[in-house]
């Protein structure tokens, strides 16, 4: 942790050191108090140990200020009770005791502690922030592309054939909300998996024999009574085919769309994992810029206001 350097300067040598321990004695820790430290010193505040105004003195003090932008002027030992006061300008800073000086030099200098404190805070809620933030704006979008779990997708039932497209406009739209919080979007693999190939059924093992079975029932029964009726065997056996073909052909399109609710509810699940596996990644692997972590290579500052 940087200390907050106080520099002690005058005209006499031994009211500086006189000073600097007075005032180290005050402040306590946290406070670097150099008797006599130059700009070399980088100091923080000055303390201007002074007697008598003079001339000299004046100029000195007041070139201090336009250096610093402020100085803490203190009369110390007898001529704290001169009849010559020191002049007030700008920038300048009267302290009556080492009391005083302490007071306004804890006012001025920065608390690294709390500061740093403070930073690791907000880099901390900025982390959680930006990250509640993405998977918000991931979950609307896979809504939007798939629908709540459990519920038909809004565009319809998804085929394998759709996945690739879909899985494009989400990785799209993850992209613009890493980018929106104002960090950039992470190295990670975005491709998807590939989805074993299953070959397509037969309409003779696409339906069941138990159907296969009920329609030749069903067409025989409306063959004979087409025959019982007219007396014609060509008609009968045409109204058997065409019962028996339109109840398998029922069947098959149940089937059908039973598998193609499957699918669609298979590649659903299959899109929502991968893109939660996604969003888990892209957030572990964002490289926020940590404010805490130049604090420790940035000098203290002043409240000059």
């Amino acid at each position: 942790m940087v200390p907050t350097v106080i520099s002690v300067i005058g005209p006499d040598s031994g009211a500086q050191a006189q000073v600097a321990d007075a005032l180290r004695a005050e402040l306590g820790p946290g406070y670097a108090v150099k008797a006599g430290a130059g700009p070399d010193a980088r100091p923080d505040v000055v303390v201007a140990a002074v007697g008598a105004p003079t001339a000299e003195d004046v100029d000195v003090v007041q070139a201090v200020a336009e250096s610093q932008g402020l100085v803490v002027v203190f009369v110390s030992g007898d001529d704290a009770t001169s009849a010559s006061p020191w002049p007030t300008h700008p920038g300048w800073l009267h302290a009556g005791s080492i009391q005083e000086v302490a007071e306004l030099v804890a006012g001025l200098g920065v608390d690294m502690h709390r500061w740093e404190s403070d930073a690791h805070r907000a880099d901390n809620e900025r982390q959680q922030r930006v990250g509640i933030a993405i998977r918000l704006a991931s979950n609307r979008l896979a809504h939007r592309l798939v629908g709540e779990p459990g519920a038909p997708p809004p565009a319809g039932p998804i085929r394998a054939d759709d996945v690739p497209e879909l899985h494009a406009v989400f990785c799209a739209g993850l992209r613009e909300a890493v980018l929106e919080q104002g960090v950039a979007f992470p190295s990670v693999d975005t491709s998807l998996a590939p989805q074993p190939e299953e070959e397509a059924a037969p309409v003779w093992q696409a339906v069941e024999p138990w159907a296969w079975l009920s329609a030749l029932v069903a067409g025989a029964g409306m063959g004979a009574l087409t025959w019982r009726l007219t007396g014609a065997l060509v008609a009968a056996l045409l109204v058997g085919l065409v019962v028996a073909g339109l109840s398998v052909a029922a069947r098959w399109w149940s089937r059908r769309a039973g598998r193609m609710e499957l699918e669609s509810a298979q590649q659903c699940k299959r899109l929502r994992e991968s893109w939660a596996r996604m969003v888990a990644d892209v957030i572990s692997r964002l490289h926020i810029p940590r404010v805490a972590d130049t604090l420790t290579h940035a000098p203290t500052t002043l409240r000059t206001t």
